[in-house]
């Protein structure tokens, strides 16, 4: 059943400003599918529905943190490496730098009311 199915997609119209909601509903309506076959006894839907879990959830995402809602914007992603020279159990801090070079006046960032710490292998999306 899923490998008849045909998905089109403009890309011109579907996605400007319109978030991803088409995209969610399309890979919903196949996962749909993938259910149903399981339900069948096909277990060999098993990772197809796995697989679009994951895809809707990464486009959950995307959606719940406005990223790429507009075609032109752009994102660096930097993956934070090992501290160097400090030993691999240090953490990177985010501090409001409050516009001085006098760390005394820095603030760190808190995130619920706790301060955020960041390890090597942690990811930053930036906006450019």
């Amino acid at each position: 059943m899923l490998k008849n199915t045909v998905m089109v997609i403009n890309f011109k119209t579907d996605f400007g400003g319109v978030y991803m909601y088409y995209a969610i509903n399309k890979l919903q309506e196949l996962r749909d599918c993938a259910i149903k076959e399981l339900k069948q006894g096909k277990n060999e839907f098993l990772k197809t529905k796995l697989e679009l879990d994951r895809a809707i959830s990464c486009l959950e995402f995307c959606m719940e943190h406005d990223l790429f809602s507009d075609n032109k914007e752009k994102y660096s992603v930097l993956e934070l490496p090992l501290p160097e020279g400090t030993g691999y159990f240090s953490d990177y801090r985010i501090v409001d730098d409050c516009e001085t070079e006098d760390k005394e006046f820095w603030r760190e960032l808190k995130f619920e009311g706790k301060k955020v710490f960041l390890s090597s292998g942690d990811i930053i999306i930036k906006r450019e």
